[in-house]
């Protein structure tokens, strides 16, 4: 009986463990906003009010949860997602309206902060101060649907309070891998210290061409370096974070599928090429796309604009891809004025393909060409 009793509490105490972890870091359900305040609990973010005592994936109070929270600190000292560091530079305590002395993560509070604890960083010279050292909070999207676009805001506390200057920047990403960095949101703190204490600055900024899947993530990341001076560094205090405004999909707009029968061949290169002689015509023609969505199919360079230089992308991405059975082998580049004037590419799109790639079968069957 005793036995059945231990077995029966186990299996309680490991559904508990799992049911906390399957709510690990900020999930998105639906179209509302949601702000990290350190104030209060966030499921997957934080237990309680930040109290500066370092990170775990089952955070107690005044912790918060490292499923949400990724740290590159130094070369040697980083935190990864799910890990646990909870002593050193991950747990430097609370402070009120009080500079730092040691480098690493407090509760900031009080003075110009006006929105309760606020999560703090001190660089320092051995963390904080090189490109690629960051702090990263990755956000689950739970909705079912495709998220392609959101807002991020937050409010940035800088205490100018050293003469050397740090950069603190913010970028973006959907795979942890490669992040696209938002100019409007970098900082960089003056060289010339103040005494004005915490300093508030509001950021936000939208989102946008993005095809996150449900149950895939977006990871937002904040970068500190070192900039102009010497000496000491600054503090800097995150609070407020918050995403919003999500546009969600039913399916998801691949770039490059232009025609949208969910494949990328050359019907894509020429339904593009009639895309850029009528934008309007296109978009009339997919009434169900956002122009961010328009602009993710379009875009296939992914420098921010929509023009000759994407069926050119278009046409080197298929060249690079397989067709069937065989492969599609590129010959050598038209004349420099082929492509010129997009005009002159869509009349003569569909004679200058065949004479531009050839399909290679496999070995045995005839060629699509003659």
């Amino acid at each position: 009986m005793r036995s059945a009793y231990h077995l029966i509490a186990a299996t309680a105490l490991l559904f508990s463990c799992l049911s906390q972890r399957a709510e690990a870091q900020l999930s998105v359900t639906t179209n509302v906003v949601y702000t990290i305040g350190f104030d209060a609990t966030v499921a997957g973010v934080n237990n309680g009010l930040l109290a500066g005592a370092g990170f775990q994936p089952l955070p107690v109070q005044g912790q918060l949860d490292s499923d949400a929270w990724c740290i590159h600190w130094s070369p040697s000292s980083t935190l990864s997602y799910g890990g646990t560091q909870t002593t050193d530079v991950y747990a430097q305590g609370s402070l009120a309206n009080a500079a730092a002395t040691f480098g690493g993560f407090y509760a900031f509070s009080g003075g110009n902060i006006a929105t309760g604890n606020a999560l703090g960083i001190q660089p320092d010279g051995n963390g904080f101060n090189t490109p690629g050292q960051d702090l990263t909070m990755r956000v689950r999207n739970d909705t079912g649907r495709f998220i392609t676009d959101f807002d991020v805001a937050y409010l940035l506390y800088v205490r100018n309070d050293q003469p050397r200057s740090s950069k603190f920047n913010f970028s973006y990403s959907t795979d942890d891998l490669s992040y696209t960095s938002v100019v409007a949101l970098n900082y960089t703190s003056p060289t010339t210290a103040d005494a004005n204490g915490f300093v508030s600055n509001s950021k936000s900024a939208p989102i946008s061409s993005l095809a996150v899947p449900s149950g895939g993530y977006i990871y937002l990341r904040w970068s500190c370096f070192d900039g102009a001076g010497a000496g000491l560094r600054d503090e800097f205090a995150l609070d407020d974070i918050s995403v919003k405004n999500f546009v969600l999909a039913d399916g998801v707009p691949t770039r490059g599928d232009v025609n949208q029968d969910n494949s990328i061949n050359i019907a894509d290169v020429q339904s593009l090429a009639g895309a850029l002689r009528n934008l309007d015509a296109f978009q009339a023609a997919h009434p169900a796309l956002t122009p961010s969505q328009v602009s993710l199919i379009l875009d296939i360079n992914q420098d921010s604009g929509i023009n000759n230089l994407d069926v050119q992308a278009l046409t080197n991405l298929l060249a690079n891809s397989g067709s069937g059975g065989g492969q599609l082998h590129a010959v050598p580049e038209p004349a420099a004025n082929v492509l010129s004037v997009c005009a002159v590419l869509a009349v003569s799109i569909a004679a200058w393909w065949p004479r531009r790639y050839r399909v290679r079968p496999p070995q045995g069957e005839p060629s699509a060409f003659p």
